[in-house]
């Protein structure tokens, strides 16, 4: 009787979650995405959760669109264009899996909270503005290898993305292509995996520019070779935190207030004039001499050794 009662329970909290969804159910053709005979349940509204899975492409061409959830590509696959307009997800958008997902994104605004592109899913954005409030994760499953070949990427070719964090392949593998366009980075942006047998991340290069105030994380379990950085316009493009300190930096630092903060001696004698004769006179002396002599012969040995060591290490 307790487990009846039980599950009672449960179908009547899961009911209504299952039931605040509207299924894209267009012709092949495609269609508008604010045809209500299109919908399963009506156009989406923000109560809603939107599914887009099935023939035909939804399309928005301008206006204002809005649901609670995004999933494309969740039962069959799906695929969505918006030319222009604005679309606001007010939660999560959840892009492939068991079944390919495609967004193209090439004017108008697509905002969401999260956007997380799993196995099949891509994200291909060539123009418009991609603003993602909290997290863009493109991620593929720790057993992608047992399915087809994966495809979990985001794409930017033209356009803006604005991202607050970005995880890439940090369960799994994941894809970020830039060709194009400007990506700001709010936070941060974590780049591999904490799980050493997970599959290793594939970054593209980055020739483009990138805003990122935030710092990077690559995790240690990610090898070098595991990940493709453009020698020039990634890392350049990237905003590290500065460097510790060195003991030059403490020296210096250490004069500027000696300078600044420290006075002159009592017995100190103002309005000295150098005298370049005083320094021959200085140096005739013989035990001076032995001295820098010495010293000027050792550094040139010490200095020639590290001078020549590529070409050491490269001919030997």
């Amino acid at each position: 009787m307790k487990l009846a009662i039980s599950l009672a329970a449960v179908f009547l909290c899961i009911g209504p979650v299952f039931a605040q969804s509207t299924t894209w159910q267009s012709p092949t053709t495609g269609g508008d995405w604010f045809d209500p005979n299109n919908w399963s349940s009506g156009v989406p509204t923000p109560a809603l959760a939107a599914e887009v899975s099935g023939p035909g492409e939804a399309r928005i061409n301008s206006g204002l669109a809005e649901s609670l959830h995004l999933l494309l590509g969740w039962q069959a696959d799906g695929q969505m264009t918006q030319v222009g307009g604005a679309y606001k997800v007010n939660w999560d958008t959840v892009i492939g899996d068991d079944h390919a997902g495609q967004y193209s994104l090439m004017g108008g605004l697509f905002e969401t909270n999260i956007l997380s592109i799993r196995r099949t899913g891509i994200f291909q954005q060539t123009g418009g503005v991609c603003r993602v409030d909290e997290l863009l994760r493109v991620k593929e499953s720790a057993w992608a290898s047992l399915y087809p070949p994966p495809s979990a990427r985001y794409e930017l070719i033209g356009g803006q993305l604005e991202t607050s964090r970005v995880h890439i392949g940090t369960d799994g593998k994941g894809l970020f292509r830039q060709l194009g366009g400007v990506h700001s980075v709010g936070k941060h942006m974590r780049i591999g995996g904490d799980t050493p047998y997970w599959e290793p991340i594939i970054i593209q290069p980055f020739p483009h520019d990138l805003i990122l105030p935030g710092p990077i994380f690559f995790h240690a379990s990610v090898a070098p070779r595991e990940v493709s950085l453009a020698p020039a316009g990634f890392i350049t493009n990237f905003w590290l935190p500065p460097p510790m300190p060195t003991k030059g930096d403490y020296a210096l630092a250490g004069g500027i207030l000696m300078l600044l903060l420290v006075p002159d001696g009592p017995f100190s004698v103002k309005n000295i004039q150098f005298q370049g004769k005083a320094v021959r006179t200085i140096f005739q002396s013989m035990d001076l001499q032995s001295a820098a002599f010495g010293y000027f012969g050792h550094m040139w040995e010490l200095y020639t050794f590290w001078a020549f060591i590529p070409v050491i290490l490269l001919t030997y």
